[in-house]
């Protein structure tokens, strides 16, 4: 039986791939509590509400190396005129309550706290467990995905992809790593994340 996704798109975790394959035509980035109110209650109780989270670490360098490496539009050209290292760019946007940070840089969108919230923030109690998928388990999981939502198979392609980042026990101090640790807790213990050691 088809179900309509209704897919909660967190910031990298591949929800553009997925929106493009499922030709999700709902706003972007959107919680769960504001897509539900986009698509309206009965929609939201026939459909597959879904969402994939992954290893906070890991989610905040794809960001920077994202941000970063974007040459196009506002966001772009915003982030690479104030030219942050990864270290002084997640501080601000953890920290947003900061007063050391200046106005002009906090208000900037390249530093909007949505970005940055626990990615559980997004998802309330709107999202059965069985439906939050593993970015690091997406190629399995896909497959399922599909049969519950009464889909044929297609693939998952890989869409804004950051390239060249660099490992997570590369880009940490300690301190930031502890900072990460304290403001993402909620998702680390529900997901039984880790901060990703040098193999």
């Amino acid at each position: 039986m088809f179900r309509r996704p209704l897919h909660v798109h967190i910031y990298k975790t591949a929800g553009t791939s997925i929106r493009t394959a499922l030709g999700i035509e709902d706003p972007p980035h959107l919680t769960a509590p504001e897509l539900r109110a986009h698509v309206g209650k009965q929609e939201w109780a026939a459909g597959l509400p879904f969402a994939v989270v992954r290893n906070p670490w890991e989610r905040f360098v794809s960001l920077y190396t994202y941000l970063y490496q974007r040459k196009q539009g506002d966001l772009g050209l915003q982030f690479q005129a104030l030219n942050l290292l990864f270290d002084p760019w997640l501080r601000i946007m953890l920290i947003q309550e900061d007063d050391a940070i200046p106005t002009k840089v906090g208000d900037l969108t390249a530093f909007h706290w949505a970005w940055a919230r626990p990615q559980s923030a997004w998802l309330g109690e709107l999202v059965a467990p069985e439906n939050i998928l593993r970015f690091e388990r997406l190629d399995r999981q896909w497959p399922e995905l599909l049969d519950r939502l009464g889909q044929s198979w297609r693939p998952l392609g890989k869409e804004r992809v950051s390239t060249s980042r660099p490992e997570c026990w590369e880009a940490y101090t300690w301190d930031l790593r502890r900072l990460v640790e304290q403001k993402c807790r909620v998702d680390i213990e529900s997901f039984g994340y880790a901060f990703p050691e040098k193999p």
